[in-house]
């Protein structure tokens, strides 16, 4: 998916093109396996990137009101959540406070 695709997706998946346009999206994600994958893979990128507070706070907006409207999306948001950890460090910061326990094997 090239620069010009890649916000195009973004502006589909946050409600943001003309019906004509999503007409052609949709038709194409139905059809074509590699455009769905990298429309799945887009989707994570913009809930980890709203996760980290990084998105910009009008797509926030919009990506807030998706959530709140789609009966997948808040299980996607809760799965990159729990996968993505704590934050950056979070290991060693545990370590540091004596805060990790080793299994039994």
């Amino acid at each position: 998916m090239n620069a010009a695709e890649e916000a195009q997706a973004v502006r589909y998946m946050l409600d943001d093109l003309p019906r004509e346009e999503r007409d052609r999206i949709e038709d194409r994600y139905f059809t074509d396996d590699e455009y769905f994958e990298s429309l799945s893979a887009l989707e994570t990128q913009l809930v980890r990137d709203w996760l980290a507070g990084s998105l910009a706070p009008e797509y926030a907006v919009r990506l807030e009101a998706w959530i709140r409207r789609d009966a997948v999306l808040p299980g996607h948001v809760a799965l990159v959540k729990a996968l993505s950890g704590p934050g950056p460090g979070w290991l060693s910061a545990a370590r540091s406070r004596g805060s990790t326990r080793r299994l039994a094997c």
